[in-house]
């Protein structure tokens, strides 16, 4: 019988006449219950690993084609000298862009083992929505900028979110094959 549903803790009992074959039965059951959670785990990290096997490149591809952009229209329009506003607003729109894609990763991998009208899963849509909320008050923010400033922050942006998506995307890749 599982204690809470919320915990995942089991509670095993058996009634017999033999002590030591009760004993015998319960130790199988137990360690017949751990295999196959390993077996469960090993197999949903395999998914994961492969998902981001697939991913990686494209993220890393992705990311030299932003590097590239952004170092082509620091040729044409040399450095741009961006205010520290500006620059605050940069810093701010990639920490929430990290974070919505670290939530991203956290969900996919959930949804590897719930569905979506899991507590877990609905609590980090919730905060995804919230992120995004901020991301378009942010974008907001640098539509009102000058049209040079814009253009550098959205070059210089992509940079750097694309580098933090795939440097995390390396990380848990990594993470999940030691777990493995």
């Amino acid at each position: 019988a599982e204690r809470d549903k919320v915990t995942g803790i089991l509670e095993l009992s058996m009634v017999g006449t033999d002590q030591q074959q009760v004993s015998e039965v319960l130790k199988q059951s137990v360690l017949s219950y751990v295999n196959q959670n390993l077996m469960r785990s090993t197999e949903e990290n395999t998914k994961i690993i492969s998902f981001m096997d697939e991913h990686i490149p494209l993220l890393k591809k992705k990311l030299e084609q932003s590097e590239n952009a952004f170092n082509e229209f620091r040729k044409q329009n040399g450095t741009v000298d961006i205010e520290k506003e500006a620059e605050l607003t940069l810093t701010e729109s990639v920490a929430i862009q990290g974070q919505i894609n670290e939530l991203n990763l956290k969900r996919a991998e959930l949804l590897s083992r719930y569905t979506n009208e899991h507590p877990r899963v609905m609590q980090i849509d919730t905060q995804s929505a919230t992120l995004s909320q901020q991301d378009k008050s942010i974008r907001k923010s640098i539509a009102e900028m000058p049209e040079i400033q814009r253009q550098f922050l959205k070059y210089s942006n992509d940079v750097k979110i694309n580098n933090e998506i795939y440097l995390t995307m390396l990380k848990s890749h990594e993470q999940l094959k030691v777990a493995k």
